[in-house]
């Protein structure tokens, strides 16, 4: 029986402050300022990082004889902000430092912004000549906003490119590109794996590299795109690499799946035994203008089916109704298999020039309001032995008719491993406005969905840090929020049981920060005293 618990519902119509979310940020603070939270528990012990896009706009532009601003229109182009919330003895205590990458800079020196880009900017960007004909390929790549996660004592911030970039998580020192021993000069000027396949591009990669549950090693993909379409194949390659050396590494291949189609994959999911590959994007290079490249135009729906592969790297085809995906909500084993459980958009794609990905549709109320892309949670199993060996079913979560729920965590405890909660971030949540959000608290094992709301109030992904030793939603939630009143933004804390708002623990910073994406919190690392 699916039932619904109401929090605090948001039914307001105006929507004030909605425009922070795509505004560019006026604050930012590499310094540390603390402010009191005397609510939050006292197990609470790390650093909570969250980034984002946070500027749109360039000093005087350049394509328009040095007057005017040049405006960027996708949503995701912005320049990304690092956000760190270090949590500890009743206190939190912010800092912030704009990412100091090439694609920042180039786009900076050049009055527009380059590289491959979600959509072109206003005024449009000059295409590239017909000396230089590829001019963007090679440029920016590094706008790595979107996660982090730990390998050593530093982080690395990802996006779905090869790159990743080192951070001090500390003192948000950038240290420049990871390194690895295994890398090698591509075709297209920045470096690749050594076991790229002989002319191949290392094209797309994923913003969410995940550990194999019980130990620290991370597994990653990597799309080689074959150079004559419809006559080579392209691949999705699966590797690891060692998640407790800060060193340069190898990042050894588990194995390949060849494809028809370049393959463009989010998120994943890991169990103990199998990584499971929902390949149901693509990067379409032919429809690429390669002389202005916007990835709007070229990330396509394609089904080349669910695959499970195993640590040896044998891989196992299914087919099943077919979907789109960005996000995957977790992955388990069972007894005849493997179980995906997944935000599955039924048509189309969901990065499509859209009310959620063009700035001046995310501005316009009929243009966000009426975007057709919205997931359902769909879980679907995948037989690989029993009577249905080879066969997908599925079944999908009941929602509130006309909502969208994404940005899906767990307690980190339970990633790979049979579960029954899941959180997530909730657009559409009156079923009528795009703009009218909540935090989402969702039992899988009773389909029961609790609800935290507030008027005018837009939010982020929310993160869960687990209690020690407590249950498995024991614990708290945290997640950026602007209060569209004041025009501020602050770190809500909620009880992860409750789905209350925490006592003692609300706060607003300075100013706003606008649309963040997927946070980590990492723990402090506790020192051992050596007796001698």
């Amino acid at each position: 029986m699916h039932s619904l618990l109401w929090g605090v519902v948001a039914v307001a119509a105006n929507h004030q402050g909605w425009d922070l979310m795509v505004t560019d940020a006026t604050f930012h603070r590499p310094q540390r300022t603390c402010y009191e939270t005397s609510g939050l528990p006292s197990w609470v012990d790390g650093v909570y990082l969250v980034s984002g896009p946070a500027r749109w706009s360039m000093g005087k532009s350049k394509l328009q004889g040095g007057s005017g601003i040049t405006k960027m229109q996708g949503v995701f182009d912005g320049f990304g902000l690092i956000n760190r919330f270090e949590l500890k003895n009743g206190q939190v205590c912010y800092s912030s430092d704009w990412m100091d990458t090439k694609y920042a800079n180039e786009s900076e020196s050049k009055g527009y912004p380059v590289g491959m880009i979600f959509e072109d900017s206003k005024p449009c960007r000059p295409s590239c000549s017909i000396f230089d004909l590829l001019c963007e390929m090679s440029a920016g790549g590094d706008n790595n906003w979107i996660n982090a996660i730990k390998v050593g004592n530093e982080a690395l911030l990802t996006s779905d490119t090869p790159q990743m970039l080192r951070l001090d998580l500390d003192t948000l020192e950038q240290k420049g590109l990871k390194r690895w021993l295994d890398d090698k000069p591509s075709a297209e000027g920045g470096m690749s794996p050594n076991w790229v396949k002989e002319g191949h591009l290392a094209t797309v990669g994923s913003a969410h590299p995940v550990q194999i549950p019980g130990t620290n090693k991370y597994v990653d993909v990597l799309s080689e795109f074959g150079p004559v379409p419809g006559l080579e194949k392209s691949y999705l390659s699966v590797f690891t690499f060692d998640g407790d050396s800060t060193k340069p590494q190898n990042r050894p291949r588990i194995g390949d799946i060849p494809l028809d189609a370049t393959p463009y994959l989010h998120s994943f999911g890991v169990t103990p035994n199998y990584i499971i590959l929902p390949i149901d994007l693509q990067l379409a290079v032919t429809h690429l203008n390669l002389l202005n490249p916007q990835l709007t135009s070229a990330l396509s729906p394609k089904w080349q089916g669910i695959h499970v592969m195993d640590m040896s790297g044998k891989s196992t085809r299914f087919e099943t109704d077919s979907f789109t995906h960005v996000h995957i909500i977790n992955s388990f084993e069972n007894a005849t298999g493997v179980t995906l459980d997944v935000g599955a958009y039924l048509t189309g794609s969901p990065f499509t020039k859209s009310g959620a990905m063009d700035i001046d549709m995310f501005l316009n109320k009929t243009d966000r309001d009426s975007n057709p892309m919205r997931a359902v949670p769909r879980r679907v199993h995948l037989h690989l032995n029993g009577p249905l060996k080879g066969k997908a079913t599925f079944q999908d979560f009941q929602k509130i008719k006309g909502s969208h729920t994404d940005f899906f965590k767990l307690n980190p405890e339970y990633y790979g491993k049979p579960y029954c909660y899941y959180y997530g971030t909730q657009w559409w949540h009156d079923g009528e406005n795009y703009a009218t959000m909540a935090t989402v608290k969702h039992n899988v094992c009773t389909d029961q969905v609790t609800y935290w709301s507030s008027p005018q109030t837009y939010i982020g992904e929310p993160y869960f840090i687990p209690a020690p030793n407590g249950d498995e939603d024991e614990g708290i939630l945290v997640f950026m929020a602007i209060d569209g009143n004041t025009g501020k933004s602050t770190l809500k804390t909620l009880d992860g049981k409750t789905m209350q708002e925490v006592d003692g623990t609300s706060f607003s910073l300075e100013g706003h920060i606008p649309f963040t994406a997927h946070g980590n919190f990492f723990p402090s690392v506790k020192e051992t005293a050596i007796v001698v």
